[in-house]
């Protein structure tokens, strides 16, 4: 079971464990849907335990991160390991999925990224 908690009044930090793929990938989404629900627009997941990620819990960050975009809301990764992060840029997802070094890099990244949304509204 996937671990969250709420960071500020609006994010919520995903706590994956040590491995994401399809026996806890539809707990990614519905951590995703109950934090829009509760008007937390800011989901960051703090990938620093993860050692093995499968092709469902990447289609599990590329669907949260669809979700949140439609809803309003943004999303980023950080703490990844080296492994993860070659994973993830061997299948192009660092330019399309936020991806930052710790928690407060996420959280300033994402919050730049809602300001910028609500001034284009």
């Amino acid at each position: 079971m996937l671990d969250k908690k709420d960071y500020g009044q609006e994010a919520v930090i995903v706590l994956p464990g040590q491995v994401l793929d399809n026996n806890n990938a539809h707990e990614v989404m519905q951590i995703v849907d109950d934090s829009l629900k509760a008007n937390k627009r800011i989901v960051l997941f703090d990938m620093s335990t993860v050692e093995f990620l499968s092709s469902a819990g990447v289609g599990s960050l590329i669907s949260s991160l669809s979700t949140l975009n439609n809803g309003g809301g943004t999303m980023c990764l950080f703490g990844l390991s080296d492994k993860i992060l070659h994973v993830l840029q061997v299948l192009d997802l660092g330019d399309y999925m936020p991806i930052e070094a710790d928690l407060e890099s996420a959280y300033a990244c994402c919050r730049s990224v809602s300001q910028i949304e609500k001034s284009t509204d």
